[in-house]
């Protein structure tokens, strides 16, 4: 599930672009995504439950996302590494319970 929250056209638009690339690179995560002032933010529903308190997100500036080759590139890597920081593989999420993140 993706949840954006975006104030402007454009801003919505790199949210669900970075939504649906973080989905079908790593399925099943539970992917957050939000934009706003062509910032991209992310995380995981799965990982942020450990401590609902933390604001563990990656983060992605525009000047990344205006290529589409270059953004999917960025948006797989720091997606990957969100996950490794939480000891959990880069592939679909299988159930496993992840550990807290590293920074």
């Amino acid at each position: 599930m993706i949840y954006t929250d975006a104030p402007t056209p454009l801003d919505l638009d790199m949210a669900k672009q970075t939504g649906d690339l973080l989905e079908k690179a790593y399925p099943g995560h539970g992917w957050r995504v939000f934009a706003r002032s062509g910032v991209v933010y992310f995380n995981s529903i799965s990982i942020c439950q450990l401590d609902p308190n933390a604001a563990w997100s990656m983060t992605l500036h525009q000047n990344d996302l205006r290529d589409a080759g270059r953004m999917a590139k960025k948006v797989r890597r720091a997606g990957g590494e969100y996950l490794e920081r939480a000891r959990l593989r880069r592939e679909k999420w299988q159930g496993e319970d992840p550990e807290v993140l590293q920074r």
